[in-house]
């Protein structure tokens, strides 16, 4: 313990606890900067592959082959059956988004998407009735 003091000049007391505040100190900057491969190792075995989540997701949907669907016959997928899949149109191509039907079911944000052709609203980011139905030749 003379060698503490002889070399910082400090009590051991003051010494070990300096010592240990540096060791909490480091520990904590250290956790607010977490590696992605440390985060993905320390998580639990619980099945779910971490690298196959975000394909899992957020994959896109495929078209739904259904032949073709006038306008009308379309607006039954609307949500309004809960038996039936939503259904939405984006030049041309039918998207079955039932998987989301909190956003474009009945009362969701995107409702009024459902069971129609959404190309020109979703192109324009319009959420007016009025603005559903339009033009699209111009919009790629």
């Amino acid at each position: 313990m003379e060698a503490i003091t002889d070399y910082t000049g400090r009590n051991p007391t003051a010494f070990f606890t300096i010592l240990a505040i540096m060791v909490v100190a480091y520990k904590m900057v250290c956790g607010l900067f977490v590696s992605p491969e440390d985060y993905n190792n320390s998580l639990p075995n619980s099945g779910v592959n971490p690298n196959n989540v975000s394909a899992q997701y957020f994959q896109v949907a495929e078209p739904v082959q259904l032949g073709d669907v006038t306008e009308e016959e379309l607006r039954a997928y609307d949500g309004s059956d809960p038996c039936k899949p939503l259904l939405m149109a984006i030049k041309g191509q039918i998207y079955d988004v039932s998987p989301s039907r909190m956003f474009y079911g009945p009362g969701g944000p995107y409702a009024i998407f459902s069971g129609r052709d959404a190309s020109r609203a979703l192109a324009l980011l319009l959420f007016d009735p009025q603005e559903l139905t339009g033009n699209v030749k111009r919009i790629e």
